[in-house]
């Protein structure tokens, strides 16, 4: 999976749950992953062999989910916190709803 293909699924991800956490975005790449049978149990073969192993991200697509958290970081998309309870890190909201529907428009 590219950065941009990450960013764009990030995108969508945060426009349907504004208030979410470093960690579900990862998920979210992770299921998306795992559809498409490139992340987790991967059963392979055909009716005479199969072979069954565990799928894990590459070093690649993790830290590019980590450079697409932080540039919408940086760019004032997100913003940590979700509510007055939990105002650190790993929680995040979208603090710029019109900056997320311009990304989601040019992605």
């Amino acid at each position: 999976m590219t950065k941009d293909e990450i960013l764009r699924e990030t995108l969508l991800f945060l426009q349907e749950n504004p208030e979410t956490s470093i960690d579900s975005i990862h998920s979210n790449i992770k299921n998306i992953l795992a559809k498409q049978e490139k992340y987790g149990t991967v059963t392979t073969g055909n009716q005479f062999m199969r072979t069954t192993q565990f799928v894990d991200l590459t070093n690649e697509v993790a830290l590019n989910i980590n450079v697409v958290i932080w540039d919408l970081i940086a760019e004032r998309v997100l913003t940590p916190g979700v509510d007055r309870s939990n105002l650190k890190f790993p929680w995040v909201h979208v603090s710029d709803k019109e900056k997320l529907k311009q990304k989601i428009r040019s992605s």
